[in-house]
This record gives structure tokens, sequence and C-alpha cells, in this order.
């Protein structure tokens, strides 16, 4: 239990969240939970980011979760539907096959 005035910190956070993944096995439901640092690592190095996780199709899972604190306040951002998003909108074209220029803009 949390004293009055105290913040939740990552470790409960990571508690709370291993304690879902045993419990309830969301896996099984295509849905992925990474724990609180995670997040932090992708955005403190965007172009390494990624690389962490080859061992998961992530880009086949439906909904997958990450828990952020930033300003010690709390989010949590839903990827929802990645595959149908990907298919819809597969990016610009790789820079060999568009003369080296830089990649077309997406319109907003």
């Amino acid at each position: 239990r949390l004293s009055p005035g105290v913040h939740l910190n990552d470790n409960l956070i990571d508690f709370y969240i291993e304690l879902l993944l045993q419990r309830d096995k969301p896996e099984q439901f295509g849905i992925k939970i990474f724990n609180t640092h995670l997040f932090r690592k992708i955005e403190s190095s965007p172009a390494n980011g990624f690389k962490w996780n080859k061992s998961e199709p992530l880009a086949e899972l439906p909904f997958i979760f990450f828990p952020i604190n930033q300003h010690e306040h709390w989010r949590l951002l839903l990827v929802y539907n990645l595959p149908r998003c990907l298919q819809e909108h597969p990016g610009p074209p790789p820079l060999e096959q568009n003369g080296g220029a830089n990649p077309p803009k997406h319109p907003r």
C-alpha cells in the first residue's frame, strides 16, 4: 500500500505488469505489454530503438502497450492494429528506389 503523497514508481508498475502477465497470459490474445524501461530506452536512442526485440514479430501484434513516465506522470501508450496500419501505409520506398533523394513527405 502506498502512503499518502507517495507517487507510483517504475518498480511498482513493473511488478503489476508482471503480475498481469503471469495471471492473465495476454500474449495468447496477441497483446504485448512492455516494462517501464523500454520506452525510455527507445526515446533516448531512436536509431537503435527497435533492435532490442528482433525475436518477437511486433508488426504482427494487434495490441502493444508501453507504460511511460514523463514529468512524474504515468501514461499508457497503446499501439493498436499495427499490422493493418503497416499494410495500408507501408511508408516511403528505400532510398535506393527513389534515387537517394529525401523520402516523400506523408500528407497530414
